[in-house]
Parts: structure tokens; sequence; C-alpha cells
């Protein structure tokens, strides 16, 4: 009875984790205790195409296979004739051996070929490998029952085997093209076309919009005039006519940013003409009983060439929209060939797994990829266009601290950013981390001036402009892709992007 009762209670865990891995999968909740970048990673595993058969994911029939022995554990010990009790045990015997087998398959996947472990899991594929040792040792039927019991589960996880193998990946992103983008054809003919905007105009609160054209301009952000001079905030622009924008300008919610400074990658301001007048009052040379008046003639500096800020123009849902590189978080170089933009919520599992691929390209492309990386919290606080489904309490607080440590130290924002998604901390553990790499006095001053809420802000502006929904969303010149796209499918999309870059911004 105690033997009995023993695996009524591994199979209790089993059924117990099993249920909870089935649950996550479906609500695209995080594990509890669970991070993800390194080799403890349960996202990347319960994301990956060994994590389903036939598109349902394997904790589902995990599941049933526990319950359906727990019932029959539950009969066993009920009066009822020999012959009948052995064809139950020859039962429990084949889901003992079927549990283990397929325990030594996933651990062997997560060990060889993902290489990343899903502790969750592993605890999963322990109780399947304990009720097959506790059957083998117990002899619970006999040795001939047993074989048959242990051939017959070997073909079972076969069978499941060739089923993971020869099944299609189920497409986990869809890739989206605009409607006007559909229509107008002629007008990407041309990779350099020039993309006009339909004419709405986008303006920061308490800003004078642009005499024409369309800019999306944030907030505290002065619209650039055709001089290309780059107000800080508080001033205006140098006074001149301005010039059509080729798209709509998603400006950053300040002119001044700190990492765009840095760089040195801003257009100059204008370059003032200096006049040089020297003046000797009369009497001076009083003996020649005349005054000399000398003035210099007006002296120009030369204006040197202004360095051109770097952009990328994507498909907005309604018009093209620009944003300049330097004005935003970003991974990679700056200077680099194409820059796609990455709208995402660091509490989403699927963000996580395309955190990995995006990581990826970037190192295979060699400095000719870059990304700006723009959080988008799915939390209903800051985002009113959410659906507020799921769990992504904190998101807000995350995005916001990930903006303060971009703008203090635009260096440090990569290690950050990663460490954000491999762990997945609260905002308390977020914030005392940022602090440390970026200085807690300026940490606290950067939240305290209210301009990552605004970078936020705009973020989830942009994330409306080009049609809400899930996360993560990868926006390109001509298209978008929302879901987790695979490192392969992301690549290939990258090379067509790459070839389509016209020669004069390579």
């Amino acid at each position: 009875m105690a033997k009995v009762q023993f695996l009524r209670s591994v199979c209790l865990v089993g059924l117990g984790i099993s249920s909870y891995l089935a649950w996550t999968a479906f609500s695209m909740q995080p594990l509890i205790g669970c991070g993800s970048g390194g080799t403890i990673d349960c996202g990347h595993v319960l994301n990956s195409e060994w994590s389903k058969v036939l598109g349902v994911p394997v904790s589902v029939p995990a599941a049933g296979l526990y319950l359906t022995m727990l019932s029959l554990l539950l009969l066993v010990r009920r009066p009822a004739p020999e012959e009948l009790r052995q064809q139950l045990w020859m039962v429990l015997q084949f889901g003992f051996f079927a549990a283990a087998a397929a325990a030594i398959w996933f651990i062997g996947l997560q060990v060889f070929v993902l290489k990343h472990i899903c502790p969750w899991c592993v605890a999963a594929h322990c109780c399947g490998l304990t009720l097959a040792s506790c059957s083998i040792v117990w002899k619970c039927t006999p040795l001939r029952n047993r074989q048959l019991a242990g051939g017959s589960s070997l073909i079972s996880v076969a069978l499941l085997i060739t089923l993971q193998s020869t099944t299609e990946t189920e497409a986990a992103f869809e890739v989206e093209v605009p409607e006007w983008l559909q229509q107008d054809m002629q007008l990407v003919a041309d990779p350099a076309a020039d993309f006009a905007a339909p004419g709405d105009t986008f303006s920061a609160p308490g800003e004078i919009p642009a005499a024409s054209g369309a800019t999306f301009a944030a907030p505290g952000v002065q619209t650039p005039a055709a001089s290309s001079e780059f107000a800080a905030p508080g001033q205006g622009p140098a006074a001149a006519e301005p010039a059509p924008p080729a798209a709509d300008v998603f400006s950053a919610p300040v002119s001044s940013v700190r990492p765009a400074a840095a760089s040195g990658n801003l257009r100059g301001t204008a370059i003032p003409q200096r006049s040089l007048t020297l003046s000797f009052a009369p009497g001076l040379f009083a003996a020649f009983n005349h005054s000399l008046l000398l003035v210099a003639d007006e002296v120009s500096e030369p204006a040197s060439p202004l360095p051109t800020l770097k952009q990328v123009t994507v498909a907005g849902q309604q018009q093209p929209i620009t944003l300049v590189v330097d004005h935003w978080p970003r991974l990679g170089p700056g200077n680099a060939e194409l820059h796609f933009v990455e709208l995402f919520d660091y509490t989403c599992p699927h963000c996580r797994e395309i955190h990995s691929s995006i990581k990826e390209v970037i190192d295979e492309f060699e400095g000719r990829v870059g990304v700006l990386t723009l959080p988008v919290p799915l939390e209903r606080a800051c985002n009113d266009a959410s659906s507020g489904s799921g769990s992504h309490a904190g998101s807000c607080e995350l995005s916001q601290i990930s903006i303060a440590v971009w703008r203090c130290n635009a260096e440090a924002f990569p290690e950050f950013h990663d460490w954000l998604f491999s762990t997945l901390p609260s905002p308390a553990a977020a914030y005392s981390k940022a602090a440390t790499m970026v200085g807690g006095d300026k940490l606290q001053q950067e939240l305290a001036s209210g301009i990552p809420q605004q970078y936020v802000a705009r973020h989830v502006t942009l994330y409306k402009q080009v049609g809400a929904g899930s996360v993560p969303r990868l926006l390109f010149s001509r298209s978008s892709v929302k879901g987790a796209i695979p490192k392969r499918q992301l690549s290939s999309m990258i090379r067509k992007e790459l070839r389509d870059v016209p020669a004069a911004v390579k």
C-alpha cells in the first residue's frame, strides 16, 4: 500500500508541474523563478520548435498521461479479479515507461540541441524517470508484462519524435504590408524613392507645428527648420524657409539627447558670420590734425560640410515614418548600413525569444545592421492601446528605467537591456542594477526629469501608428513583422533589406 501511495504522490507532482507548464504556454505567462538568456532559460526551451507536437504544447499530453496514471493508481487497490488487476498494472507500466522515455528525449534536446535548461521541465521529467525506476525495482508486474509495456512505450515515444521531426513548425510570426504600400507599388519600386507624407501633423504638447509637411515631433523638441539647426529645449529654430519633409519625422522627446551629443552625430548649428571693426578716435593722431578710421572688411568663416543625421524610415499604417537613429535607444553601430525598429515589452515571453535572435543577427552581419529598441509596455497604466490581457505588471517602470540608463550612459544601455531580458527583474531590482551602472544620483535625477516617461509615451504613439496589437514587432521600410520570427527568417529578411538599401545611404 505504501508503494502505491508513493507512486500516486509522484504522479500528482508530475500532473501539477505539467498543468502549470500548459497554463503558462496558453496564457504566455513567465515561469516563476526561471530566468532567460543563460543556460537556465525556460523561455528559450518552451518557445522552441520542440516544445510542441502537432501545434499543441507537449505539457498538455504530459498532463493527460499523469492524470490517467493517477486515476489508475486509485483503482488498483480496489477489490477486483486478479486478471483485471494485472491488466491495470500493465497499462500503468506502459505509462511509467512512456514518461521515462519521453523524459530522456526531452532532457537530451535541452542539453545537446537547445543548450538551455528549463528547471520546471526537468522536474516533470524526473517524475517520469522515478515512476519507471520504482516499477522496475519493485517488480509490480511479471517480467514479460514489463517487457511488453517497455516495448510499446518506446514505439509511442518514437512516434512522438517522428511527429516533431516531420511536422512543419507553425509560423509564430506574420509579415504585414500596409495597405497604402500595397496600392501604390510605384512608390516602392525605386528604393531611393521619396516617401511623401499625407500631410497629417503630429506635434508635441505646447509646440507650434511646422508650416508645411508632416512632422512627428516629440514633447519639448522644436520642429527642425530647413537650416538644419536643432535647437535645445526652449530655443527656437533659426529663421528659414521650411523644406517639405520626405516623410513623417518621428522625433524624440528632446533634441539635446545626451547619447547623440556624445556621438557627435548631430548636425551643426548655423555658423554665424563675424565682423571686425577697428576704430581710432579723432585726436589720437592730433599732430596730423585728422582722424584715422580703419574698418576691416567683413570676415566670414568658410562653412564646413555639416554631418548629416542618420535616419531610418519605416512603414507606418497610414504613411512612412522617419526616426533619427541617434535620438533613440539602439543596439549595433550608429553608422550601420541598415537600421530597423523593434517594439517590445520586457515582460513579454516572445519578446525575450526574439531578443536572442536580434543579438545573433547583429553579430552575424558584423556592423552592417543596427536596431532601434523602443520598449512599448503592454501595461495599461502607460499604454491605453493595450488590451490589458496577460501579466505585464511593472513593465511601465522597467521601460522608463531602461530609457533612463540609455540617456545617462548610452554605452551601458546594451548590457542593461540584455540583463532585463535575461533576468526579468522587479522594478525595484532593475532600479538597483541601473543605479550601480550609471550612478544612483544621476539615475534619480533623470527619472525625476520626466523625460524617460515622455519617451515611453512616444513609443506608445508609434505603436498606435503601426496598428497596435501584439508585440514584438519589427518595423522595416516596406513591411513589419509581428511575432517571434526565427533567426533564420529574420536573417533572410535583412539580407533582402540590405540589397534594397540605396547606394547613397551605404
